[in-house]
């Protein structure tokens, strides 16, 4: 499930028009039961997805989906 929320940024020049930043919440919880009921306990991965919040960032969740593929590839390759 993906939430998202909004952030107003002011700047500091008092033309300037107010900028918005959309912040996503990414919630890992339904990944995190697949790693539980489907991957092997032995794997790096498994352990790696449960040890991890239950909601992530948008940008810190692309940033650990990249070392999460990277423990899949170890395990087939």
């Amino acid at each position: 499930m993906i939430k998202s929320t909004t952030s107003k940024q002011r700047s500091t020049k008092p033309q300037a028009q107010e900028r918005r930043k959309v912040h996503y919440e990414i919630d890992i919880r339904p990944l995190k039961a697949f790693a539980s009921e489907k991957l092997p306990r032995s794997w790096s991965l498994r352990e790696a997805l449960l040890a991890e919040r239950d909601i992530l960032e948008s940008q810190e969740f692309l940033a650990k989906m990249e070392t999460w593929l990277n423990l899949l590839r170890m395990t087939y390759f």
